[in-house]
């Protein structure tokens, strides 16, 4: 057990409180709440919002501290259920799923397009000059 703090004079408990029993009692995961934070970060939610969800509530610290394999396994399990989904996809003639992978899996990148530029700049100015005039209530010619 921790070793408990002595101030003024005041034994204090293990878990906060200077009486006996006082103070929040320390954290301990059930089976259910492994369960739920590993789901729950597998569909994305925030760690600042599933520590809300557990038990009482607990803070984002504690959640860390507790639930750093269920964080990490839920994001995994998430992350090859969608890899294992966007494979079943390609192979089976999603043509989106098939750019997709040899985009992000094999490197493979499109050409950039050409892209046309007019050399008719004295036009251009002309034009703006024309604006100008119009939005300052003058004439523009």
């Amino acid at each position: 057990m921790q070793q408990c703090l002595e101030k003024s004079g005041v034994k204090k408990e293990c878990h906060g409180g200077a009486r006996k029993g006082a103070g929040r009692k320390p954290f301990k995961a059930k089976k259910t709440e492994r369960e739920l934070v590993a789901r729950l970060i597998g569909l994305g939610v925030p760690v600042e919002q599933i520590g809300s969800l557990v038990g009482d509530g607990i803070s984002e610290t504690t959640l860390r501290n507790h639930f750093s394999s269920e964080i990490l396994k839920g994001q995994a399990l998430a992350n090859s259920k969608i890899a294992e989904s966007l494979f079943e996809q390609a192979m089976s003639g999603n043509v989106t799923a098939q750019i997709w992978w040899t985009k992000a899996r094999m490197g493979w990148r499109e050409q950039p397009q050409q892209v046309e530029v007019s050399n008719n700049v004295e036009r251009f100015l002309a034009d703006v000059e024309a604006m100008k005039a119009n939005l300052m209530g003058e004439e523009p010619w």
